[in-house]
């Protein structure tokens, strides 16, 4: 199984949740549904949007978050960072 969207508003949207809402749930809903059938290996797309562009010459890993309180985030890269953070909760 592939989850590979999340919502990229092409405004921001007067509510943050209908953007993060079907990020950070539909990600949950394809995990859930998919360990519910018993599929095997589920993929879920990241983006650099998760992790950030820090200046680093270190590769970047699982244990590399974007700052949520850092000013000038979009809703786009919230999203991500919600939802991929969410997976990893998921399966721990």
């Amino acid at each position: 199984v592939l989850h590979v969207a999340s919502p990229i508003p092409v405004a921001e949207p007067k509510d943050e949740q209908e953007v993060l809402g079907p990020a950070v749930d539909g990600t949950l809903r394809v995990l859930r549904a998919a360990a519910g059938c018993g599929v095997a290996k589920t993929v879920v797309t990241s983006s650099v949007a998760a992790v950030g562009m820090r200046p680093t010459e270190d590769p970047m890993t699982e244990k590399d978050w974007m700052d949520l309180g850092q000013a000038g985030i979009s809703l786009y890269q919230r999203s991500k960072t919600m939802a991929e953070r969410a997976a990893w909760d998921y399966v721990a």
